[in-house]
């Protein structure tokens, strides 16, 4: 598979306006600072995923926004496209181990510690694992990372699901947000069921 036939495919298998019924589509314009970056290459080496060299593409989605109980709720995806099946397999036996969530709460931790948002202080960060169903594929991660949020006179938990797996030299992962309260189930289960579903008709090149 070539690079340009690698992002085709990418974009292809990403969700869509249509997918996303009652959400506002915001094109994903930010690009990773040298500090998302560095962070990147450091959870990678942690966890001992296959890494940037191995990767022939990448494409994010739009991101999917409204408004749930006044607190904001986002979802989006990102298909990578490896150069094998093998890496795939072992980013997700990565991020499938014991050390891979730890070295997750440990950047995500590093990367919030002594951070303001808007005047909030950001605690320390909780990672939960599940496996969600994904026939037909190579295996699948659900991680949710919890981080509380302080202001004077009130804390929130914001929640961040990754949703994901992988199926040939595919690695597809639906990121979603919820303040106050987690991403709604229904709506993310049935995101990550029309993302399988994609992937798994979708020929390779």
């Amino acid at each position: 598979m070539t690079k340009s036939q690698a992002l085709a495919l990418a974009r292809a298998l990403n969700l869509q306006p249509t997918d996303v019924a009652g959400f506002n589509a915001v094109p994903a314009t930010h690009a990773e600072n040298a500090q998302e970056q560095a962070l990147t290459r450091q959870l990678e080496t942690c966890a001992g995923g296959a890494g940037k060299a191995h990767k022939l593409a990448e494409a994010k989605s739009d991101e999917f926004k409204r408004q749930a109980k006044g607190l904001p709720v986002e979802v989006s995806s990102t298909v990578a496209v490896e150069q094998s099946r093998a890496y795939a397999e072992r980013d997700l036996r990565a991020i499938r181990s014991r050390r891979g969530r730890q070295c997750i709460v440990q950047l995500v931790d590093a990367a919030f510690k002594g951070k303001k948002l808007g005047g909030a202080s950001i605690g320390a960060g909780s990672i939960r694992e599940g496996s969600p169903p994904a026939a037909g594929t190579n295996g699948s991660f659900g991680l949710r990372l919890t981080l509380p949020i302080s202001a004077p006179g009130i804390t929130v938990k914001a929640y961040f699901d990754f949703l994901g797996f992988a199926h040939g030299p595919e690695e597809v992962t639906l990121q979603s947000i919820g303040v106050g309260e987690p991403f709604p189930a229904a709506t993310q289960e049935h995101l990550f069921r029309v993302l399988v579903g994609r992937a798994s008709s979708h020929p390779l090149p």
